[in-house]
């Protein structure tokens, strides 16, 4: 497929990222993914989520544990990220999530989103030292 191909479907996500080797697990709507950026291969876990009634795409990567993390400089890194916001997932654990919508997304946009969130994951856990309070 073209890179400026539409997609609609869950099916159409999974082959694509199954054609370019990033897809490492699927299960139901959702999947794991391993992009390849420097210094290491990043995972991702994307995901099909509804808003108001359409399907959207969720994409989110953990970069570290929030237990020790500083609220305050957290929320201020979301400012300056490119793509996605940072967010504590139920488990605790600080991640990048973007959410896309799915019908009519391009498959350049959907490459482009994979690559952003994981640069910006991997970029935000080499940082994420300098966010430990001083109890942590």
């Amino acid at each position: 497929m073209d890179i400026t191909t539409r997609i609609v479907t869950w099916a159409e996500v999974c082959t694509h990222l199954e054609a370019k080797g990033t897809l490492e697990r699927k299960t139901g709507e959702a999947a794991k993914l391993t992009v390849p950026v420097t210094p290491t291969p990043w995972a991702i876990e994307l995901r099909t989520v509804s808003v108001a009634g359409e399907t959207w795409l969720e994409f989110t990567s953990t970069i570290g544990e929030a237990r020790f993390a500083s609220p305050q400089a957290m929320l201020a890194d979301t400012a300056e990220l490119a793509i996605g916001g940072l967010a504590v997932s139920r488990d605790g654990s600080i991640v990048i999530r973007q959410v896309l919508p799915l019908d009519g997304m391009r498959l350049h946009d959907l490459d482009e989103t994979v690559l952003a969130v994981a640069t910006q994951a991997a970029k935000a856990a080499a940082g994420l030292k300098k966010h430990m309070s001083p109890t942590g």
